[in-house]
């Protein structure tokens, strides 16, 4: 699902004439449930009369006598969010939108809270990926070179476990902190991408962006997030190679490729930490202490089993997880709804935990 334009609300032009008598624009607003109504001279909006208006009214009175003019009007091509933003720097609670001349309806602030907490993270106030996906779509249609830089937080999982889910969505609102000042909303976009991971999108040239990945993972251990171990994020980076112009693209499947590409990375960077923690007199010790028995080694004809899956249906972007075991490792692939269905995120959640499990074969 891509951020919605004001056009794609299904908005429904409920509306009177200047001329028509308060009783009947009573009528309309009872009938249609509505907060205010359109008054359209012909064809052309001139003003809004709302159901307190029209509730003060004497009946016999005229609606042009009572109605409030049109003077704030936003355009159908405009976001969601744009409009929730002019609406707050405003102080409106309705707006009337329109498509040229023509008058698709009225957006009222509450209407805005509900589409936006169906494309924003109410936790840390990121947008999700459907927004990476229209913003990324858009910069690689005008040409523009797209660098993705892949975030996934190193043992989370195991840190919600010992100290509780607070305690780390309070971890995940200040690493969305740390990740947001950096960003220069003139060529970069930070959303949250799953449930640890965020994606940090650029325009910049590539060296700047390499820089960037680098001050993330130094820069957030000096951050005020509690923390067991010396690394907090393990930073993957793809794109922003590009010398020619593309020709016969899919836009998307490019922009898919790049965040599969980075998040790769990041996962195989996580997997080398993990392995250098290790002392290495324990590895020692398991070739030579006699009669110990070695430790698996995970192969591709390890077997491969599903564990558990959990796919939250109770909201759009809720996050569905899937727990695969491969020999005895356990891997896991999370996906956030994004408005798709249980099966698809199940689906798309599986691939993450095999592409982790086999980060040598490729994207699945």
């Amino acid at each position: 699902m891509n951020v919605k334009r004001l056009s794609e609300l299904g908005l429904v032009p409920h509306w009177v004439s200047p001329r028509h008598r308060v009783d009947s624009a009573v009528i309309l607003v009872e009938g249609h449930r509505a907060r205010a109504l359109g008054v359209l001279e012909g064809y052309r909006l001139v003003g809004l009369v709302t159901r307190l208006e029209l509730a003060t009214a004497s009946k016999d009175a005229y609606v042009e006598t009572v109605m409030s003019p049109a003077r704030f009007v936003a355009e159908a091509t405009w976001s969601v969010r744009k409009l929730a933003g002019y609406m707050s720097e405003n102080g409106l609670d309705l707006v009337p939108v329109v498509e040229g001349d023509r008058f698709l309806g009225i957006v009222s602030a509450t209407d805005l809270l509900e589409e936006l907490g169906r494309s924003y993270d109410p936790l840390t106030g990121l947008a999700w990926s459907d927004e990476l996906r229209q913003w990324g779509v858009e910069s690689l249609k005008a040409g523009t070179e797209l660098t993705v830089i892949f975030c996934d937080l190193d043992e989370f999982g195991e840190y919600n476990k010992r100290y509780g889910h607070v305690i780390g969505d309070r971890v995940l609102v200040q690493v969305a902190a740390f990740l947001q000042s950096y960003v220069d909303p003139a060529r970069d976009l930070l959303v949250r991408y799953g449930g640890d991971e965020f994606v940090f999108a650029t325009l910049r040239p590539r060296p700047e962006a390499v820089q960037l990945a680098e001050e993330f993972q130094s820069g957030l251990l000096l951050h005020d997030v509690p923390t067991e171990s010396g690394s907090l994020m393990s930073v993957g980076i793809a794109g922003g190679r590009r010398t020619v112009e593309r020709e016969n693209v899919h836009f998307m499947a490019t922009l898919d490729n790049l965040i599969n590409t980075a998040s790769r990375e990041s996962t195989l960077k996580k997997r080398e930490k993990a392995q250098a923690a290790r002392p290495s007199s324990q590895l020692e010790g398991e070739a030579q202490t006699p009669g110990a028995t070695p430790a698996p080694i995970p192969t591709a004809k390890a077997p491969m089993a599903v564990v558990e899956v959990h796919a939250d249906d109770t909201q759009v972007h809720g996050l569905t997880t899937v727990i695969l075991s491969r020999g005895d490792a356990l891997i896991s692939g999370v996906q956030s709804r994004s408005g798709r269905s249980a099966v698809e995120s199940i689906a798309l959640a599986t691939a993450k935990a095999l592409d982790r499990a086999f980060p040598a074969f490729g994207s699945w």
